[in-house]
C-alpha cells in the first residue's frame, strides 16, 4: 500500500494509522456518550490535520514561524485526543459548559504545553545543524 510516493511501498507488519482508528473508532461509537464521540472526532480532526502540515512543511524545507509552529505542535502533540480518550476510559461524559470553560481550555493549554514545549525547545535548538551555511540551504 503506497503511503506517499508510488514508488514507496508500506510493509505488510507496519501499523497502519488509518486502519488503527477505524477499528477504534467502530469500538468507540458502540458505548462511548455521544459528548465524547464528537470531541473524539473534532480533536483526532486536529491533529491529523496538524501532523499533515508538519509533514507538509517539513517535506517543503518550509520553517513556520514560532507561534504557528507552536499552535501545530500543540496540535500535533495528541494531547488533545489524550484528554478525550480518558474521559472515555473513566466513562465520563462531561457536559459541553465544562469542557469549554475558559478555566479548563487552560488547564487543557497548560498541560498540552507541558508536552509540546521540551520538544519545541529541542527543535528550535537543533535548526542550526540543519542549515548549510556554507550554501544557506536547508536540509529538511
Amino acid at each position: 500500500m503506497p503511503i506517499a510516493a508510488s514508488e514507496i511501498e508500506q510493509p505488510a507488519e507496519e501499523l497502519n494509522l488509518g486502519n488503527l482508528v477505524g477499528d477504534f473508532w467502530a469500538l468507540c461509537i458502540a458505548d462511548a456518550a455521544p459528548g465524547v464521540q464528537e470531541r473524539l472526532k473534532k480533536t483526532s480532526g486536529l491533529y491529523f490535520e496538524a501532523v499533515n502540515i508538519q509533514a507538509k512543511a517539513y517535506n517543503a524545507g518550509i520553517i513556520l514561524d514560532l507561534e504557528s509552529y507552536i499552535d501545530m505542535r500543540r496540535d500535533a502533540s495528541g494531547s488533545k485526543v489524550s484528554f478525550v480518550l480518558i474521559e472515555y476510559a473513566l466513562d465520563i461524559d462531561l457536559a459541553d459548559c465544562v469542557v469549554e470553560h475558559h478555566v479548563i481550555q487552560e488547564l487543557n493549554r497548560w498541560a498540552t504545553d507541558f508536552v509540546v514545549w521540551p520538544n519545541v525547545s529541542s527543535d528550535c535548538l537543533s535548526i542550526p545543524s540543519l542549515i548549510d551555511l556554507s550554501v544557506g540551504s536547508l536540509f529538511l
